[in-house]
């Protein structure tokens, strides 16, 4: 943030992410004084036994499931279409085409593509999601 060029920068997409209701929120650098005041707040009880081995791998880590959605538009004299494509992260695919009714430009068409693909997305509670265009 102390470039002026980066600030304006977040600022834009700020106000991009307003109109679909998404906050952008910096990523803050935790503090080693207050991990360890977080830690001395919540001590283990005397009671309760430590293994004595822990594994080495993904001891104190979670996996999110990651899904993906693939969306690609297409103008043309009579109109426009949009196709998406979502992959669970089991490998599952859910496809979904549409016709839109406004005249447009194939650029117009991808972007209107992506939005029906985040709605959707919102809609069925996706946590996580990499969105694909070839745009």
């Amino acid at each position: 943030m102390s470039k002026p060029v980066l600030f304006w920068r977040i600022a834009k997409w700020s106000v991009l992410f307003f109109e679909f209701e998404i906050k952008f929120v910096p990523q803050k650098a935790i503090k080693g004084q207050a991990l360890a005041n977080f830690l001395v707040a919540r001590p283990t009880p005397n009671n309760m036994e430590l293994p004595a081995h822990l594994p080495k791998e993904e001891v104190f880590t979670t996996k999110a499931l990651t899904w993906q959605l693939y969306f690609d538009g297409a103008g043309r004299r009579k109109g426009a279409g949009a196709r998406l494509m979502f992959i669970m992260s089991s490998g599952r695919l859910i496809l979904y085409s549409f016709s839109l009714l406004a005249l447009c430009s194939n650029n117009v068409a991808e972007y209107e593509a992506l939005i029906i693909g985040l709605e959707i997305a919102l809609e069925m509670h996706i946590d996580c999601l990499q969105a694909c265009g070839d745009s």
